[in-house]
């Protein structure tokens, strides 16, 4: 949807001539566009790779037309000129009473510095503070689109804000860490091998692990970031000692993805359910206001 805010209101006293209605008035509105004959970006837009994204962008594009049509409209009057003197300011009466060119309040910035307002100069000044006054609301429109088409705001606030989970089956793989055997970094955990040693003490070529041994692997994703994959970490696999289980065969957990938005708020109020000690509290805490 788009927003229009008209500042003045033009009302028609003759066949002749056009003036502004008299006062403080603005009239706003909002037009809704719709993509006819083409295709319709997801719902899913934000939860999509940049690649997924990009392809659904270049369909929407083929074919199809953008459709305006007005879904809310309304005007508003306010009292901020009813304590002034008007006639003190003669080219801001005239745009109310014989006509002008000018808008209202151009006419009357001329009252007050005594010279005419070159309308185009005035024109840009106000597309700068609107476009101030969007994007301190708002946020700088960001480059993805809503599904309407719209640029998208960047603030927190105006956003559903649920992100996209890019985490792979291979990511949650368990391996050795380097050092922890004699095989690499990144070897899966069932086949890393340790030294072996007979019962004399002596060296006896390499075995498999067991949970004799203590070892405790990490996931594959922490594996990666260790090694500058770029990607942040949220398979971490528990010691067994804490959280129970083996060490071949140890607890899990996935930190889930930290949303945004409204989404990442309702994340803030109602957060997972945690076994771990201490857990994440409700910012809300709804027990304590069942009890009152």
């Amino acid at each position: 949807e788009s927003l229009r805010r008209l500042e003045a209101e033009l009302q028609k006293d003759s066949e002749v001539v056009t003036v502004y209605r008299k006062g403080d008035n603005a009239r706003v509105l909002i037009q809704e566009k719709v993509l006819v004959g083409g295709a319709s970006l997801p719902a899913n837009m934000n939860m999509m790779s940049p690649e997924d994204q990009q392809r659904a962008e270049d369909n929407a594009r083929r074919g199809g037309e953008v459709y305006e049509t007005r879904a809310y409209e309304f005007y508003t009057v306010d009292s901020t000129l009813d304590d002034f003197d008007l006639s003190k300011y003669p080219r801001y009466v005239e745009t109310q009473t014989a006509g002008s060119k000018q808008l209202p309040q151009t006419s009357l910035l001329s009252d007050f510095i005594g010279r005419e307002i070159n309308s185009s100069l005035y024109d840009g000044i106000m597309a700068n503070v609107f476009s101030a006054i969007r994007d301190e609301i708002t946020g700088p429109e960001m480059e993805s689109r809503l599904s309407n088409g719209i640029p998208s705001p960047s603030k927190p606030g105006w956003l559903y804000g649920a992100e996209y989970d890019d985490l792979k089956l291979e990511d949650i793989d368990y391996v050795v860490d380097s050092g922890q055997t004699k095989s690499g970094g990144g070897t899966l955990y069932g086949n890393a091998e340790v030294a072996d040693y007979n019962d004399d003490g002596e060296r006896d070529g390499n075995r498999k692990i067991s949970n004799d041994d203590m070892i405790l692997g990490i996931s594959r994703m922490q594996y990666e970031e260790q090694n500058g994959s770029g990607r942040k970490n949220r398979v971490f696999y528990l010691d067994p000692g804490t959280y129970g289980g083996t060490y071949p065969r140890p607890k899990l957990y996935i930190k889930p993805v930290q949303n945004k938005g409204w989404r990442g708020m309702v994340d803030a109020i109602f957060p997972e359910l945690s076994p771990c000690k201490p857990s994440k509290r409700n910012l809300v805490d709804f027990d304590d206001i069942d009890k009152q």
